[in-house]
């Protein structure tokens, strides 16, 4: 019996979170496919800082092997790249710009709560821009150790609906790649709902005790 009550009183506070707070799982990049697909949330377009080098535009893709030194966030999100081997023709791992790098994502959002948006980059992140509004940032994170891409966290406000970001980076041409991941933040009329669901379910464990 009290194992019955615990897994209905769990669903139950599962159930009002849910209801409470908007899921932003798919625009984490490279969220729910295999290694070397295309993320259909997340496109690129890229360009060589001089004439001999390559430009193009696609979506992303995720990283086949990441390198080592990137910090592993899977589950919940993954490196991308302009291809699987995040390298493009002319790319060294000198840390000289060389190539341009514009990351696009679009997502749609249920509720206007403030998201927290955590990016990890390779090589340098200079800015980004969140429906129509640019932040510029420090296109190193300290303390500056390329090998080692630091994750930088950022609070966002979306519009109900539509929302569209965009990064823009610079990279040396090899293992040049992104990672965004994002966590919703609860707003208080959110928390008082749920709340008001634990509350709500005192009664139920009362009666079950004098039984």
């Amino acid at each position: 019996m009290r194992k019955s009550l615990v897994a209905r009183t769990s669903s139950v506070a599962l159930g009002c979170f849910l209801a409470a707070s908007p899921l932003f799982a798919q625009a984490n990049t490279g969220a729910g496919i295999p290694p070397g697909a295309s993320d259909p949330n997340w496109s690129v377009s890229w360009a060589g800082i001089n004439s001999s080098l390559s430009s193009g535009s696609g979506q992303a893709v995720e990283v086949a092997s990441p390198p080592g030194a990137w910090v592993n966030t899977a589950p919940n999100s993954f490196w991308v790249s302009t291809n699987s081997s995040a390298s493009l023709p002319g790319g060294t791992g000198d840390n000289v710009e060389r190539y341009n790098y514009v990351w696009t994502g679009d997502f749609n959002s249920t509720s206007t709560s403030p998201i927290q948006m955590t990016v990890w980059t390779d090589n340098f992140f200079h800015s980004f821009t969140f429906n129509g509004v640019t932040t510029t940032v420090a296109p190193v994170a300290s303390p500056g150790d390329y090998n080692q891409p630091t994750g930088r966290i950022f609070m966002l406000d979306p519009h109900a609906g539509e929302n569209t970001l965009a990064f823009s980076t610079t990279g040396d041409g090899q293992t040049d790649a992104i990672n965004v991941s994002f966590t919703s933040t609860p707003e208080p009329s959110s928390m008082a709902l749920l709340g008001t669901g634990l509350i709500g379910l005192v009664p139920m464990i009362r009666r079950k005790r004098k039984v």
